[in-house]
């Protein structure tokens, strides 16, 4: 099937997510009546969305593909969450929503939720592949109607979702009691990044696991529009968790120490009014 021929097919778009998508998109627009950089930033992150849930893009799951699965792992735990927090409102960053009696704990908190969330959701979508293929997915074999074939598709994208806007309360919240310092949130990324790349790497590296299963096509791909065997497609699920996923933490790391870096020199009246005078900006 050509790729003209499988985006044309109104099968492969999903009208229950466009329309989900729609309502909660409206509502951002009707509730904060966003403007600037805050509305750009929502609306790229609603276009991602839902090219990663409702296009046919999101449907090509059904063919199988590992590797869409990682992409759409990656867009939607670290991508997503990164924009939807630069489109919220300066008074709901700054509001104290949650006085935790022992800040140390809430961060190792919401630092499992996002770095344990992406190994279950790797683990529940390889799962559902294994199953519903009959082949093993980096080295795990689902028997068919096996329990997680009872989850439904649209459980991982907002749990994803979900995990990664809670990942990043310590590093965009401006409540103090939340809050990392600049330096805590570095090595708070980087910790988030060394979690990436040793998944990225066992599942790119695990592809060989199978043995001989992997030399042939994937029995899904006379009507999938890509051309992967099974090991390309798990060796590309890897790199796509391993580079990607680890570069972004890496970026938004030196984007923060660089800013404290700049800031250094300045008094705490100083920064206090350039982040006011930056947030009005962004309004």
């Amino acid at each position: 099937m050509s790729w003209k021929d499988y985006f044309l097919l109104s099968q492969n778009w999903s009208f229950s997510w466009s329309v989900a998508l729609l309502i909660f998109f409206g509502s951002y627009l009707i509730w904060f009546k966003p403007k600037g950089n805050k509305l750009t930033s929502f609306t790229a992150a609603f276009l991602l969305l839902f090219i990663m849930t409702a296009s046919p893009v999101a449907n090509l799951l059904q063919f199988g593909l590992h590797s869409v699965a990682m992409l759409q792992h990656v867009i939607i735990l670290m991508v997503i969450p990164i924009l939807i927090w630069a489109a919220l409102p300066s008074a709901l960053l700054k509001k104290q929503w949650l006085k935790p009696e022992n800040k140390n704990r809430f961060v190792l908190l919401t630092w499992l939720t996002g770095s344990l969330g992406m190994w279950a959701a790797h683990f529940l979508s390889a799962a559902k592949i294994s199953a519903e293929s009959g082949l093993s997915i980096c080295g795990i074999k689902a028997a068919p109607g096996s329990w997680v074939q009872e989850i439904p598709d649209a459980v991982l994208p907002v749990f994803l979702l979900l995990a990664g806007i809670i990942f990043l309360i310590p590093v965009y919240s401006k409540d103090k009691n939340l809050r990392l310092k600049p330096l805590g949130a570095v090595f708070y990324l980087f910790a988030a990044c060394v979690s990436c790349s040793i998944l990225g790497l066992w599942v790119a590296f695990s592809a060989s696991s199978a043995g001989h299963a992997y030399a042939a096509p994937m029995l899904t791909t006379l009507r999938s529009p890509l051309s992967l065997n099974l090991q390309s497609d798990q060796e590309l699920a890897g790199m796509i968790m391993w580079v990607p996923g680890c570069v972004l933490y890496v970026a938004t790391s030196v984007h923060i120490a660089l800013n404290w870096l700049q800031g250094e020199g300045q008094g705490a009246e100083e920064l206090v009014a350039a982040e006011a005078n930056s947030d009005l900006k962004n309004e």
